[in-house]
């Protein structure tokens, strides 16, 4: 038969061992609370990331600048006498004039009817109407206007 001797001495280190669980459950508590704090702030921060930063880049009918240019490229070929012999310029400047709408100037060099290679400057107005921006039909050329010069 075990028998329990009760003293001052085991009164205090059951006090202890007592105190001792309480503080690592405390303990626990405070690491429970951080690692929720963290995976809620994670969330947010997850959130408002995809929301302000990522959703436009996964959106179909987004368009910028560069698309803009490339479709105005087609549609200055278009208007060359011989546009396989176009070398268009790698700068240009342009106006955003809303979400969907650009003038884009920038030059060209190509030959004329007589053979000549001439540099002109163009200027363009599109605008996106949705769809593949690749496609030219997604495309309204509103303007074009060029400008020859000789090189």
């Amino acid at each position: 038969m075990v028998s329990f001797y009760h003293s001052k001495e085991n009164h205090k280190n059951i006090l202890n061992y007592s105190n001792r669980f309480v503080n690592s459950y405390n303990n626990s508590k405070n690491v429970i609370k951080k690692i929720i704090l963290t995976i809620l702030t994670a969330t947010i921060l997850g959130f408002l990331l995809f929301k302000f930063w990522l959703k436009p880049a996964f959106e179909k009918d987004r368009v910028g600048i560069n698309e803009a240019y490339i479709i105005s490229k087609d549609f200055v070929q278009e208007n060359l006498k011989a546009p396989a012999t176009s070398d268009f310029s790698s700068e240009y400047s342009y106006d955003e004039i809303s979400e969907k709408e650009f003038e884009i100037k920038s030059e060209v060099d190509s030959e004329n009817s007589f053979g000549v290679k001439l540099r002109s400057t163009w200027s363009v107005k599109i605008k996106y109407i949705g769809g593949d921006w690749a496609d030219k039909n997604s495309w309204i050329l509103e303007d074009i206007i060029k400008y020859f010069t000789q090189k």
